[in-house]
């Protein structure tokens, strides 16, 4: 029904988003890695620091939305039903792309010292 419909809105996101809910188990001074990696899966990646190490999920969020202004146009005038639309269409579109990661600090016995959510503008946000 809606074959016809001169808008499109897609969303995609690359690895499994983690939420909020997603780590209230965790609890800084209590939780190991093995209890992260059992609840949550394997890192995405992990560095080592001077006290221990940071580990980080990421996941990629994409958006995109197009419009075409010309496409209700044979509708409203049928001669244009015999002229190749690519012709006369005109399409406006933006999108936007960033990665959001949930990054968790581990001291040198791997147990969660602190945890936190970041978020990047783009992500969130339409760009033309």
């Amino acid at each position: 029904m809606l074959q016809g419909c001169p808008l499109a809105w897609r969303r995609v996101s690359l690895n499994e988003v983690v939420q909020q809910d997603d780590v209230s188990f965790i609890i800084p001074g209590e939780t190991k890695l093995s209890d992260i990696v059992q609840r949550l899966g394997a890192p995405s990646s992990m560095k080592a620091t001077q006290t221990g190490s940071i580990i980080r999920y990421q996941f990629l969020d994409i958006k995109y939305f197009t419009v075409n202004l010309t496409r209700p146009l044979p509708y409203l005038v049928p001669a244009l039903s015999a002229v190749p639309s690519d012709l006369y269409q005109f399409t406006i579109s933006g999108g936007g792309i960033g990665t959001d990661e949930l990054q968790i600090g581990l001291d040198r016995d791997w147990t969660v010292v602190h945890f936190s959510f970041a978020h990047h503008l783009k992500a969130s946000h339409y760009t033309p």
